[in-house]
């Protein structure tokens, strides 16, 4: 059958099925005004999207995606909401830097609208147009249709217009100070500098024929360019990089194939622009692959398996694919050139974060014993290397716990973390002296939101910023912000004077990494952990008072990720935006019963509403609850309870549980209607009737605390239930569970130590912690490291802590296929052949075991589909089906055809089973 008309169909049933679901709610409840959420809803709903505001503050820009349906509507409007105009189709919105005009457009047109004016605009049809990201409102570039080759560059301040022939593509630097141009002419590419400052134009390069010029990248003042040259050279490939700085005559040739600084068997592939001070080009030489030895006709074909092998055979395949790449650098002044990635060398940090002339590098230490848990590698040895001369210097031998390093914008110093140590340190580049700079402070610099290795001790977050001249830099605790001095000759000052921890707030910074002077004013975003309030705070730095609430309430508006348990959220929230000539800005704000809408505010106390989309007021929405209750161990905990908008605490409601490691921090986000494609989608759950539940769940690591993961949910999730069935609205003989991944694992754990759950639904989840701890990746196609699961299960989510032969009783408890003989939940499997996360047979293993057991239990495999249902017509499929399964099981409805009587594999895509089986057969 066709998928279209599959899909539809699916659609249709659906639809139908969420109208019963409707007037069945509407005959038992009276006060039900709003209908329930049906699948025409479901991804449909309208959201705000790509803010922007004037140079002034003037004017606000925004748009809306899904408004039209399937369409996109630009709103314009003044910040006070007077003035406002609306279009549908349009993109996006360039403000001018004097706040007098906005463009946009709208498929081939280019609009000029004049703002605050009454309607008065001009449209030019244009095939091409760019703009500088990061500038002023100034320049502006197009190409019209009706002129092709032909480029038209205007200034919105001035309203002049420069035109430029026979060009055949346009770059602006990011801050509006020049533009780059290409043209082509008898085969060879040409490229022109344009200074926008003082409108001279340079012809700065010349390639020969066949040869093309590709990654442009200008450094962070616009000044110089960097770009590779690919071409051929007696049928082989010739790559260089050519570099250029303002005012000079013409670009310079920094490094060509063939230079005899390059190893024979290298060749250049492509630039990574340059470091922050511009002083180096980053690029990547690749091993050629003419060069790879080819075994003779008459070799045997054999793998070699050898224990003492560091990487696994299947993923030293992945590893050579990987490791033929050689990050390397040039000197913008001079010639100089290094390879900073060579034999077992690599470069331990970003080049984005190298400020200086020095980087780390790291290289294995094979006097050291390799690592089991840190893949059979062997520790690091960690080095400073000079980008001048080459030169290195020993940082630390043989270590697995250095990390987050950072170079203070002077490069005076390096700060690093030391998860072993579980401190920063500070290290003199000058005299090579080491500091403990948190060791005596009475703050914790480790972070308590540790989704996997329990053993390992990570730091909160990295530097958060460096005060002036390199005299402080400041770093999160996990509440407060402080300022240290990295020589140590002054005592480090809490900035925050400790209001983040007396209030169980986490600050942190809007404008991270940036470097402040003494009397900054600081604007911070804060995260209450217990009440899960989250708002704005400033402060100004070194007062030493206690920063300022602007405001805080039920509400998401920005958290980062160190703020969160995890990243398992439903919305993050924006960071506001801010005029770049004034201090005004755009904020979003949303909870679990609003929509994300933008605000107009000058102060982060008031807030004038600029858009107001309210989907979820059509319709019988949901309210949250956050509950504290008493763990199975006696220990405190918190989770939510999602309840229908027209909730009924008369009536006994069905409850299901959805889990995954710590949740609570989405009490005020917004939940958006959409099929279920993993983790249950809970607007439609509770949209239908049901109420779910979302509990945190606290970990610690097997070997050391005597639990398995699976039991450490089970404090959790049956304390919740056992909660909740005390509850005089909930059903406590209704209640059900899913999970997706781990959470799926879980699911699987639960039900072989549990009788409480009616019916049970995993997708993707680890069954057989042996099988799994013993096999490798799903697929030598994949780019997923096969030694991954046993890194996972000893040190990684699974936290075991150990090795299968130091503690097999950890494992054997932890296996739930291995208990599936005291399974007596109804059990929905879902597990693809696909799946690139978690192996295929550990869903066949659970399966095998229940159906030989002869216990309830039903497998869904989608075919194309990985760890997850991501296409479309699938996830409308799967949607149906785990509900047709709740609803037989939590609410008593018929049973579907596909579970009492199946779909033999030769109908398969041809019926559905959808149909409710009225024979009174039981599944």
């Amino acid at each position: 059958m066709n998928y279209k008309i599959t899909e539809l169909l699916m659609k249709l049933y659906l639809f139908a099925f969420s109208m019963i679901s409707s007037m069945c709610l509407f005959a038992q409840v009276n006060t039900l005004s709003k209908p329930a959420i049906d699948t025409g809803e479901l991804g449909k709903w309208p959201r705000v999207c790509e803010p922007n505001i004037s140079p002034s503050g003037g004017y606000i820009s925004y748009c809306i995606d899904g408004q039209p349906r399937e369409g996109r509507t630009l709103i314009i409007s003044d910040s006070g909401g007077f003035w406002k105009r609306e279009y549908v189709g349009a993109t996006w919105c360039y403000f001018s830097g004097d706040d007098r005009q906005a463009v946009f457009l709208i498929g081939d047109s280019l609009h000029f609208l004049m703002l605050g004016k009454p309607d008065k605009e001009r449209v030019i049809e244009v095939r091409s147009i760019q703009y500088p990201s990061a500038g002023r409102g100034e320049w502006l570039a197009y190409e019209k249709k009706a002129t092709p080759g032909q480029l038209v560059l205007f200034n919105l301040l001035e309203g002049k217009e420069t035109y430029l022939k026979g060009l055949s593509d346009y770059m602006f630097e990011r801050s509006g100070k020049a533009l780059l141009l290409k043209d082509t002419l008898n085969d060879r590419t040409r490229l022109y500098y344009l200074d926008l400052n003082t409108g001279l134009m340079k012809k700065i390069w010349t390639g020969e024929p066949l040869e093309k010029a590709s990654d442009y990248h200008f450094d962070a003042e616009g000044d110089q360019i960097v770009y590779t040259v690919k071409g051929e050279q007696g049928n082989k490939q010739k790559n260089s990089i050519w570099y250029y700085k303002r005012n000079s005559d013409s670009a310079e040739l920094k490094l060509r194939d063939g230079d005899i600084r390059i190893d024979s068997d290298l060749q250049i592939i492509k630039n990574s622009g340059f470091s922050k001070d511009g002083h180096w080009i980053f690029f990547m030489l690749q091993q050629k692959p003419e060069t790879l030895k080819r075994p003779g006709p008459d070799a045997a074909m054999v793998d070699i398996w050898s224990y003492r092998d560091i990487q696994l055979q299947p993923e030293q395949l992945i590893s050579n694919k990987k490791n033929n790449i050689y990050r390397s650098v040039l000197a913008t002044e001079g010639n100089s050139f290094i390879q900073l990635d060579k034999g077992e060398e690599r470069l331990a940090m970003l080049p984005i974060q190298v400020t200086g002339d020095m980087v780390i590098i790291n290289r294995p230490d094979s006097s050291g014993k390799a690592d089991p848990i840190k893949d059979l590698s062997y520790p690091p040895s960690y080095y400073l290397m000079s980008l001048k001369n080459g030169s290195k210097k020993l940082l630390q031998k043989k270590s697995l716990a250095f990390k987050n390093f950072y170079f203070s914008p002077e490069n005076k110093w390096l700060v690093y973390y030391d998860e072993e140590k579980r401190n920063y340190f500070s290290y003199n580049i000058l005299t090579g002296r080491f500091l403990n700079l948190t060791g005596q402070l009475p703050a914790r610099f480790t972070s308590d939101l540790v989704m996997g290795n329990s053993s390992s001790h990570p730091a909160v977050s990295g530097v958060a910023g460096w005060v002036r001249d390199d005299s402080s830099l400041l770093l999160y605790d996990n509440y407060d912000l402080w300022k240290i001095d990295p020589a140590g000759h002054r005592p480090g000052l809490n900035v925050t004077a400790g209001y983040g921890l007396m209030h169980h707030v986490k600050l942190r910074l809007l404008d991270n990494g940036s470097v402040y002077s003494i009397g900054d004013t600081l604007l911070f975003t804060g995260f209450n952990t217990i009440n899960k309030y989250n708002g704005f705070f400033q402060q100004v730095l070194a007062s030493g008072k206690q920063p300022e609430l602007l405001t805080m309430g039920p509400y998401t508006y920005y958290k980062i990720s160190s703020q969160n348990a995890l990243d398992h959220s439903f919305n993050h929230g924006m960071s506001p935006i801010r005029a770049s000539l004034a201090n005004y800005w755009v904020v979003e704000r949303q909870s679990a019963t609003e929509a994300p809408n933008y605000f107009f505010t000058h102060d982060f106390k008031s807030y004038n509403p600029l858009s107001h989309l309210a989907p979820q007021t059509n319709f019988n929405w949901l309210t949250t609850e956050l509950i504290t209750y008493k763990q199975l161990d006696g220990t405190m905990t918190q989770g939510i309870l999602y309840k229908p908008e027209n909730f009924d605490p008369s009536k006994k409601y069905p409850v299901i549980f959805n889990y995954y490691e710590q949740l609570s921090h989405r009490l005020y986000e917004f939940l958006r209607p959409e099929f279920t494609r993993e983790n249950i989608n809970i607007p439609w759950f509770v949209s239908q009737g049901y109420l779910v539940f979302t509990p945190d769940i606290h970990y610690k690591l097997a070997s050391l605390s005597g639990r398995t993961a699976g039991q450490w949910a089970c404090n959790s999730i049956i304390a919740a239930a056992q909660t909740l069935a005390s509850l005089p609205y909930v059903n406590g003989q209704r209640m059900g569970l899913q999970g997706h991944s781990f959470g799926a694992e879980e699911t699987n754990y639960l039900i072989t130590h549990s009788h409480l759950f009616a019916a049970a639904a995993e997708m993707a989840g680890v069954s057989d912690m042996i099988s799994s701890y013993l096999t490798l990746a799903p697929s030598e196609d994949i780019l997923i490291e096969d030694r991954e699961r046993q890194r996972i299960k000893e040190s990684g989510q699974d936290r075991l802590g150990v090795t299968l032969w130091q503690r097999p009783d950890l494992y054997l408890e932890a296996s739930a296929v291995l208990h599936a003989d005291r399974i007596t939940t109804p059990l929905l499997i879902v597990h693809n052949k696909g799946d690139d996360i978690v192996q295929w047979r550990q869903g066949v293993e659970l399966y095998l075991a229940l159906r030989r057991l002869q216990k309830r239990a039903w497998m869904l495999q989608y075919d194309e589909e990985t760890h997850e249902v991501l296409k479309q017509n699938n996830a409308v499929d799967y949607t149906i089906r785990v509900t047709q399964f709740f609803d037989h099981y939590l609410k008593g409805r018929l049973p579907p055809k596909w579970m009492t009587n199946g779909i033999p594999v030769r109908l398969k895509g041809l019926e559905n089973g959808y149909e409710q089986d009225k024979s009174g057969r039981i599944p």
